[in-house]
């Protein structure tokens, strides 16, 4: 389920999970027995979890995208994203010259 999406470059998910329910942290406790490669390593997955009532329709998302702290959620999923794509550019910088590769510069990525 996760591995098409990983190959299309995507590496934040939020995991959603009704009230007094525990289906994320199962979720996660899964994989991080049995899928280590996706908490740890080149293809790490940054997670996070949002407990609350089902989105049933389009006016239900909606709803809940213009919650704060869906959006703080987002926003912090997306930072962890950011900080992993950082920290291989940094040590794809910090190889040895002879094996690295340089696809942008840093003016370029802070642009």
């Amino acid at each position: 389920m996760l591995r098409p999406i990983i190959k299309e470059g995507i590496r934040s998910v939020i995991l959603f999970s009704p009230p007094k329910q525990r289906y994320s942290d199962e979720f996660l406790d899964h994989v991080t027995k049995h899928h280590p490669w996706l908490i740890k390593g080149a293809n790490q997955i940054a997670f996070s979890n949002i407990v609350g009532n089902q989105a049933k329709n389009q006016k239900d998302l909606y709803y809940l995208k213009t919650q704060e702290y869906f959006n703080n959620i987002v926003n912090e999923t997306s930072n962890r994203d950011g900080m992993l794509i950082l920290e291989e550019l940094t040590e794809i910088v910090n190889k040895n010259k002879k094996f690295s590769k340089i696809l942008y510069t840093w003016k370029e990525i802070d642009y």
